[in-house]
């Protein structure tokens, strides 16, 4: 998600932020807006469309 311009820092927490981000990249590449990090999501975060 960094190389999108949202400048986590790796703590391993799900805060809102986070939260907020996955919603962005599953809104812009199709998927439901879940909030969770499932197989699509994070394929979506390596080679999907940029949610910004």
């Amino acid at each position: 998600m960094n190389r999108y311009g949202y400048g986590f820092q790796g703590t391993g927490c799900y805060y809102d932020k986070t939260r907020a981000a996955v919603l962005d990249l599953q809104r812009a590449n199709g998927i439901r807006d879940s909030g969770i990090l499932g197989p699509k999501t994070w394929a979506a975060a390596y080679s999907g469309v940029a949610p910004r």
